[in-house]
């Protein structure tokens, strides 16, 4: 029996091979007429290698699932299944690059340094319209560093538990 990341690891390879396969097919399945490489045999090897990859990879992704239920993470003092665990990190993941979007987009419209435009931030001349934030730019920035910092140390548990487990 294999430990949860090697078992990741050999879907990814089964998800390529079938990828593989349905390339070839799909580049092999109208030949010229006077092209013997290409047999009807060929494809239906091609076609049951795909089949074989796909039911593979799906064996193995239910077993995960069912070990996801069934084997639990320790972080910041709670309990939650490698489910949930997942679930959480991908939610931190989708927060920092939506909040780190925000800010992009506040720098960018702001400027940077000494502004866009020279000597006067965000504006072309002095007697401009000061464009101001009306968020605070340094505690977003603290956040985000925050929530990145709890997906990594999230993410490390989870891949303690990935070499551990097994399905």
């Amino acid at each position: 029996m294999s430990v949860i990341a090697e078992a990741l690891n050999e879907r990814k390879t089964l998800y390529t091979t079938a990828k593989t396969a349905a390339t070839q097919l799909a580049s092999d399945a109208i030949v010229e007429k006077k092209n013997p490489d290409v047999t009807a045999e060929s494809i239906q090897t091609m076609l049951d290698k795909l089949d074989s990859s796909l039911n593979a990879a799906m064996g193995l992704t239910i077993e995960l699932n069912l070990a996801n239920n069934r084997e639990k993470v320790a972080f910041h003092d709670k309990v939650m299944t490698l489910m949930e665990a997942i679930a959480l990190r991908d939610s931190l993941t989708l927060q920092h690059s939506l909040r780190s979007d925000i800010l992009n987009t506040l720098d960018s419209a702001l400027g940077k340094g000494k502004g866009r435009y020279g000597g006067y931030y965000g504006r072309k001349t002095k007697d401009d319209v000061r464009e101001v934030s009306l968020i605070d730019r340094e505690m977003f920035r603290k956040e985000l560093d925050n929530l990145a910092e709890e997906r990594r140390l999230l993410d490390i548990e989870i891949q303690k538990v990935n070499w551990s487990a097994e399905l």
